[in-house]
């Protein structure tokens, strides 16, 4: 560590008390050098004088010497960053500096002393976590964004009523079903129902995703998010009939 003499007037001794138990004159140069070995809190004083007098300055508490010679550095890493609540976030401690002890503000009213903990987010809002890291060194830090999102209600799309035609006995069947949804987050099950015409006595549903029915009135859970072309063709005795319509998974 450099000291300098920021003495005024005509000086020709100095003479420097570091408050470690070690001195030193310095007549020739403004500045000296000194080594703190041991870890505490240190009063430097200068003594400057010249042949007509002397004056001395101590500074109390100026030097500090800590045993890791520097304070850790806050990070830390979330998964996920963002989702619907009640979201569950895994926190990871990325500090460097060897910190050893950690306190985290999840910034809704709860903390945790844990290196790497888990929180779970009820409420929708966007959150500042932080962690603050320690160790003899000092303290740091460090704040980051998470985002809990609202499920969003989807309306229920019913079909009350079907067109009115009557049975016509020989002719083929016309194929037409109902869903009481087409939409919505995965997973999603949807009631299919046949509202053929021409009495058909036979039904294969196809949902698209690889999987059928020959059920005529099938329930069907769509498990992964996509878009699926869901049909439906009915068969008699006279003839065949397939029609179809489009289900979008989230």
């Amino acid at each position: 560590m450099l000291f300098n003499d920021a003495s005024t007037g005509v000086v020709t001794s100095r003479y420097w008390d570091f408050g470690d138990g070690t001195t030193a004159w310095a007549n020739d140069t403004l500045t000296v050098s000194h080594t703190y070995s041991v870890p505490g809190t240190y009063a430097v004083s200068l003594t400057a004088a010249n042949a007509d007098a002397g004056n001395t300055e101590t500074k109390t508490g100026y030097i500090q010497v800590n045993p890791t010679g520097a304070p850790p550095r806050a990070r830390f890493s979330v998964s996920p960053m963002m989702g619907y609540g009640p979201l569950i976030v895994r926190f990871t401690d990325r500090s460097t500096g060897a910190p050893t002890a950690w306190h985290w503000d999840f910034n809704d009213g709860n903390t945790s002393s844990l290196q790497n903990p888990v929180h779970t987010y009820s409420a929708p809002g966007k959150y500042r976590p932080t962690l603050t890291v320690s160790n003899t060194g000092g303290t740091s830090t460090y704040s980051f964004f998470v985002q809990v999102r609202e499920r969003s209600v989807h309306p229920t799309l019913t079909v009350t009523g079907s067109p009115t035609i009557p049975p016509q006995p020989g002719r083929s069947p016309i194929s037409f079903f109902a869903m009481n949804r087409s939409f919505g987050d995965a997973p999603l099950s949807i009631q299919f129902t046949d509202r053929s015409f021409n009495t058909p006595g036979s039904w294969q549903w196809n949902f698209g995703d690889g999987q059928m029915s020959t059920l005529q009135n099938p329930v069907y859970t769509f498990m992964d998010p996509g878009t699926y072309q869901v049909s439906l063709k009915v068969t008699n005795a006279h003839g065949e009939s397939m029609t179809s319509r489009r289900v979008i998974v989230r």
